[in-house]
C-alpha cells in the first residue's frame, strides 16, 4: 500500500502480545469504532506482518517477551530499514520503572508514544483514538470489511416475487454487503429494490437485516450486487456482525502469518 492508498484505506493496527484487558476490553471497543485491529501473539510475527503492511501501526507490550532495552533495540533495528520507515510504533505497559517510561517516551522510534495501562477503559480508549487519528488510521474508509469469498459457510437469502434467492457474499461490513448472483438475475434487482427479509447466514447464525440494493455490476459470468442494510438494525445484531468481521479478519491474518512462517522454513 502506497501513500495515496493510505489516505483512502488508513492503517492496520497491531497489538503485540497485549495484556488480557487490552485483548478482552480495549480491542473490541476499537473494533466498535471501526478501527482495523489485530493481535500478534509474539515479537516473532512482527517483521513478517510489517513486510506485508509497511504503513501499519504497531503497539508492543513493553512488559512481555523482552526487556525495555531489548524492545527499543528491536524497534530501532526495524526503523533503520527503509522498508519499515513508515511503520508507526508505540509502547504500552502497566508498571515500568520511571527511567524506562522516560526512555520510551522520548525515543523517536516510538512515534506512537508510550501509554500506561489504565483501569479506566474510557480514558484508555480515548488516548488510543487520539493517537490513531493523528496518524490517519482510518483514512477515508468509514467501515471495516471482511472478505467472505473463500468461506463456504457464509451466504445470504431473501424472497423475491415468491422465489427464494441465495447470495454468495463477497464482503461484509456493519452497514452492508457485496454479494454475487447468477447473471440470469440481472433484471431482478434494480437499484432501490427493497428486500425486507434479506437474511445473513454467518456460520449457522441467522440474522434478518433487510436491505436495499444500491447498485449492480456485471462481472464476467455473474452479477455483483451492493446492498445496504435497513436502518433500525438492533445493537445486538450489529454486534454479531462486527464480531464476525473481527474474527474473520484475525483468522485471515493468522493464516497469512502461518503461511509466511512455513515458506521461511522451506528456504
Amino acid at each position: 500500500m502506497n501513500e495515496s492508498q493510505l489516505s483512502i484505506f488508513g492503517r492496520k493496527i497491531f497489538f503485540v502480545d497485549p495484556a488480557y484487558n487490552i485483548t478482552s476490553m480495549l480491542v473490541p471497543r476499537l473494533a466498535d469504532l471501526e478501527y482495523e485491529v489485530y493481535i500478534l501473539t509474539s515479537a516473532a510475527e512482527v517483521t513478517a506482518v510489517l513486510e506485508l503492511y509497511p504503513l501499519s501501526m504497531c503497539f508492543i507490550n513493553a512488559e512481555a517477551e523482552k526487556t525495555v532495552s531489548e524492545w527499543m533495540n528491536f524497534v530501532h533495528e526495524l526503523k533503520s530499514q527503509e522498508r519499515f520507515a513508515n511503520v508507526i510504533f508505540g509502547a504500552m505497559a502497566r508498571s515500568l520503572r520511571k527511567s524506562e517510561k522516560e526512555s520510551l517516551s522520548v525515543n523517536t522510534d516510538f512515534q506512537g508514544g508510550y501509554l500506561n495501562y489504565s483501569p479506566d477503559m474510557d480514558d484508555l480508549t480515548h488516548r488510543f483514538v487520539m493517537i490513531f487519528e493523528s496518524f490517519g488510521a482510518k483514512g477515508r474508509r468509514r467501515y471495516v470489511r471482511a472478505d467472505c469469498t473463500k468461506d463456504p459457510n457464509v451466504f445470504a437469502r431473501c424472497t423475491l416475487n415468491g422465489q427464494k434467492c441465495l447470495f454468495n457474499l463477497q464482503n461484509i461490513s456493519t452497514v452492508g454487503v457485496s454479494c454475487y448472483l447468477p447473471l440470469s438475475s440481472a433484471n431482478d434487482f434494480p437499484p432501490n429494490t427493497l428486500l425486507k427479509d434479506f437474511t445473513l447466514l454467518l456460520h449457522g447464525i441467522e440474522l434478518i437485516v433487510g436491505g436495499a440494493v444500491i447498485t449492480t455490476k456485471v462481472e464476467a459470468d455473474r452479477l455483483l450486487l451492493v446492498l445496504l442494510f435497513m436502518r433500525g438494525m438492533t445493537t445486538s445484531i450489529k454486534n454479531v456482525i462486527r464480531e464476525f468481521i473481527s474474527n474473520t479478519n484475525q483468522h485471515a491474518m493468522d493464516l497469512l502469518i502461518a503461511q509466511n512462517r512455513a515458506q521461511s522454513n522451506q528456504t
